[in-house]
């Protein structure tokens, strides 16, 4: 680990703060330490497990099974898209599209107000680049997602037979998710330096966006019981934009609204840069209060 950054008590300037290629720039030579540190916490989640890694896949599969129980068999809730025909295989497909989506953002906004508190050795001890301490939470997600998807991928090949040409659609769909939790990553992070009642906050509003989110239901439902002026809504919820994308391409062998993507890239991209710069502008008075 010989790739560390010097900080400095010196803002900078702060039309730096707010370039890309100064952001890329500050994350650049760090690329190998950052991808060290993603597999590191990836492998530390399952330290001293009996099963070790296999829970990365056992975990989504025991989650999918025990909501798959409760709405399907317990609840006996109808949902019935077309897609197999069955009711409890739409249920699991649609279902497993969102939880993955929401799970990538819900992991890494619940941590990051506590990334930079509880490794208080490298904030007040050690000269390292904490700039990519959120960067490595949301890689490490990333590579949970990546293996929840190719669950998904396996699970629409047995229940209906084929996987859409579409589907080749998906790392395109998830790009502006990604962008825009390590933006909230990083703005959390730095927020959760200063105010500690942050950390108490997001896991309410977590659950709170889980059931506004098109997670357990289909989109095409709420709207059709909403009145159509107030459809502009649900769209704020960035989540939306790419489980729906998701079940489109995966599921239904459709295009996804590359309309939609675009502005939710656009809005992305103001919320990572924004995020950035402060965290970086807070940075060097981190050392003073943790």
């Amino acid at each position: 680990m010989t790739e560390v950054a010097i900080r400095t008590n010196d803002a900078a300037p702060a039309f730096r703060l707010f370039s890309p290629l100064a952001l890329l720039a500050d994350l650049a030579p760090h690329r190998r330490l950052i991808w060290l540190f993603v597999r590191r916490e990836f492998a530390q989640r399952y330290r001293g497990a009996t099963l070790g890694s296999l829970w990365a896949v056992l975990q989504p599969l025991l989650i999918l099974g025990v909501y798959t129980l409760v709405f399907s068999v317990v609840l006996q809730i109808e949902f019935d898209s077309g897609i197999t025909g069955n009711p409890q295989g739409d249920f699991v497909l649609f279902f497993f599209c969102g939880w993955i989506a929401f799970t990538l953002f819900a992991e890494c906004a619940g941590q990051a107000p506590i990334s930079i508190v509880r490794r208080q050795n490298l904030v007040t001890k050690v000269v390292f680049p904490l700039q990519i301490l959120p960067v490595v939470m949301v890689g490490s997600a990333l590579l949970r997602a990546v293996i929840g998807y190719c669950i998904l991928l396996v699970a629409v090949v047995i229940i209906t037979g084929r996987i859409p040409i579409t589907a080749l659609y998906l790392p395109v769909v998830l790009v502006p998710l990604v962008i825009f939790t390590l933006g909230a990553a990083w703005l959390l992070a730095a927020l959760g330096v200063f105010w500690r009642d942050v950390r108490q906050v997001i896991p309410a509003v977590i659950r709170l966006l889980l059931f506004l989110t098109p997670v357990f239901y289909p989109l095409a439902l709420v709207l059709r019981r909403t009145p159509e002026k107030y459809h502009w809504v649900l769209y704020l919820n960035p989540l939306t934009t790419v489980i729906e994308s998701t079940r489109a391409c995966v599921l239904v062998g459709r295009h996804p609204d590359f309309a939609a993507l675009g502005i939710l890239t656009l809005v992305s991209l103001v919320v990572l840069q924004l995020g950035y710069a402060l965290f970086s502008a807070w940075r060097k008075d981190f050392s003073d209060v943790v």
